[in-house]
Protein backbone atom coordinates (compact mmCIF):
# COMPACT_ATOMS: atom_id res chain seq x y z
CA UNK A 1 0.00 0.00 0.00
CA UNK A 2 2.92 2.09 0.67
CA UNK A 3 4.72 1.89 -2.72
CA UNK A 4 1.39 2.38 -4.40
CA UNK A 5 0.63 5.50 -2.37
CA UNK A 6 4.08 7.25 -3.22
CA UNK A 7 4.04 6.00 -6.96
CA UNK A 8 0.57 8.22 -6.80
CA UNK A 9 2.18 10.83 -4.93
CA UNK A 10 5.05 11.19 -7.04
CA UNK A 11 2.90 11.19 -10.56
CA UNK A 12 0.69 13.40 -9.21
CA UNK A 13 3.99 15.89 -8.22
CA UNK A 14 5.14 15.15 -12.10
CA UNK A 15 2.14 15.40 -13.85
CA UNK A 16 1.84 19.26 -12.15
CA UNK A 17 4.76 20.12 -13.09
CA UNK A 18 5.29 18.54 -16.64
CA UNK A 19 1.75 18.56 -17.68
CA UNK A 20 0.23 21.48 -16.39
CA UNK A 21 -2.19 23.77 -18.45
CA UNK A 22 -5.15 24.62 -16.97
CA UNK A 23 -7.61 22.34 -19.03
CA UNK A 24 -5.29 19.61 -18.51
CA UNK A 25 -5.66 20.27 -14.31
CA UNK A 26 -9.15 20.60 -14.46
CA UNK A 27 -9.85 17.88 -16.70
CA UNK A 28 -8.00 15.82 -14.48
CA UNK A 29 -10.45 16.27 -11.43
CA UNK A 30 -13.87 15.42 -12.95
CA UNK A 31 -15.78 12.62 -12.24
CA UNK A 32 -15.43 10.26 -14.47
CA UNK A 33 -11.68 10.91 -14.05
CA UNK A 34 -11.71 10.49 -10.61
CA UNK A 35 -14.31 7.08 -10.58
CA UNK A 36 -11.71 5.96 -13.34
CA UNK A 37 -8.93 6.18 -10.62
CA UNK A 38 -10.78 5.29 -7.72
CA UNK A 39 -11.74 1.50 -10.01
CA UNK A 40 -8.19 1.49 -11.01
CA UNK A 41 -7.10 1.84 -7.79
CA UNK A 42 -9.62 -0.10 -6.07
CA UNK A 43 -9.60 -3.13 -8.52
CA UNK A 44 -6.10 -3.45 -10.76
CA UNK A 45 -4.21 -2.61 -7.30
CA UNK A 46 -5.67 -3.56 -4.37
CA UNK A 47 -7.52 -6.78 -5.04
CA UNK A 48 -5.63 -7.75 -8.13
CA UNK A 49 -2.79 -7.62 -6.34
CA UNK A 50 -3.68 -8.97 -2.96
CA UNK A 51 -5.03 -12.51 -5.09
CA UNK A 52 -2.03 -12.30 -6.94
CA UNK A 53 0.26 -12.81 -3.70
CA UNK A 54 -2.46 -15.15 -2.30
CA UNK A 55 -2.26 -17.38 -5.25
CA UNK A 56 1.70 -16.99 -5.63
CA UNK A 57 2.17 -18.80 -1.90
CA UNK A 58 0.50 -22.13 -3.29
CA UNK A 59 2.66 -22.16 -6.52
CA UNK A 60 5.67 -23.23 -7.36
CA UNK A 61 8.16 -20.12 -7.58
CA UNK A 62 9.02 -21.08 -11.18
CA UNK A 63 5.88 -21.66 -12.49
CA UNK A 64 4.67 -18.35 -11.04
CA UNK A 65 7.08 -16.09 -12.32
CA UNK A 66 6.18 -18.28 -15.86
CA UNK A 67 2.82 -17.32 -15.71
CA UNK A 68 3.70 -13.58 -14.54
CA UNK A 69 5.70 -13.40 -17.45
CA UNK A 70 2.64 -13.74 -19.37
CA UNK A 71 1.12 -10.59 -17.88
CA UNK A 72 1.78 -8.46 -21.28
CA UNK A 73 0.13 -11.11 -23.25
CA UNK A 74 -2.50 -11.53 -21.42
CA UNK A 75 -3.40 -7.48 -21.02
CA UNK A 76 -3.08 -7.22 -24.60
CA UNK A 77 -5.10 -10.03 -25.69
CA UNK A 78 -7.87 -8.55 -23.20
CA UNK A 79 -7.60 -5.12 -24.14
CA UNK A 80 -8.80 -6.29 -27.69
CA UNK A 81 -11.48 -7.92 -26.53
CA UNK A 82 -12.97 -5.27 -24.11
CA UNK A 83 -12.37 -2.73 -27.21
CA UNK A 84 -14.08 -5.43 -29.81
CA UNK A 85 -16.87 -5.84 -27.54
CA UNK A 86 -17.05 -1.87 -26.07
CA UNK A 87 -15.72 0.09 -28.39
CA UNK A 88 -15.76 2.79 -25.36
CA UNK A 89 -11.98 4.04 -26.36
CA UNK A 90 -11.01 6.27 -29.46
CA UNK A 91 -7.43 4.44 -29.59
CA UNK A 92 -7.50 1.43 -31.99
CA UNK A 93 -6.93 -1.97 -29.56
CA UNK A 94 -6.49 -4.55 -32.45
CA UNK A 95 -3.40 -6.15 -32.58
CA UNK A 96 -1.01 -6.03 -35.56
CA UNK A 97 0.68 -9.42 -36.82
CA UNK A 98 3.83 -8.66 -35.32
CA UNK A 99 1.93 -8.40 -31.99
CA UNK A 100 0.12 -11.78 -32.36
CA UNK A 101 3.22 -14.13 -33.61
CA UNK A 102 5.03 -12.05 -30.56
CA UNK A 103 1.82 -13.17 -28.05
CA UNK A 104 2.27 -16.67 -29.93
CA UNK A 105 6.36 -17.11 -29.50
CA UNK A 106 5.80 -16.24 -25.56
CA UNK A 107 3.13 -18.53 -24.90
CA UNK A 108 4.48 -21.38 -27.00
CA UNK A 109 7.76 -20.51 -24.85
CA UNK A 110 6.22 -20.82 -21.52
CA UNK A 111 4.24 -24.23 -22.20
CA UNK A 112 7.80 -25.42 -23.73
CA UNK A 113 9.56 -24.09 -20.92
CA UNK A 114 7.04 -26.30 -18.68
CA UNK A 115 7.08 -29.91 -20.74
CA UNK A 116 9.27 -32.73 -19.04
CA UNK A 117 13.13 -32.97 -19.43
CA UNK A 118 13.02 -36.45 -20.93
CA UNK A 119 10.19 -35.69 -23.24
CA UNK A 120 12.06 -35.13 -26.93
CA UNK A 121 15.37 -37.54 -25.71
CA UNK A 122 15.16 -40.70 -27.93
CA UNK A 123 14.81 -43.98 -25.95
CA UNK A 124 17.61 -46.65 -26.16
CA UNK A 125 16.13 -49.88 -26.92
CA UNK A 126 17.77 -52.06 -24.35
CA UNK A 127 17.75 -55.13 -26.10
CA UNK A 128 19.90 -53.56 -28.80
CA UNK A 129 22.68 -52.60 -26.70
CA UNK A 130 23.33 -56.12 -25.70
Amino acid sequence: MGQLLIQGIISLIIRLILGYSEGSFVAMFNLESIISIIFIGVFSSAIAYTLQMIGQKSVDPTISSLILSLESVFSAISAVIIYQFYKFSDVDQNMSIQEIIGALIMFIAVILSQLPENLFKRKINKSKEQ
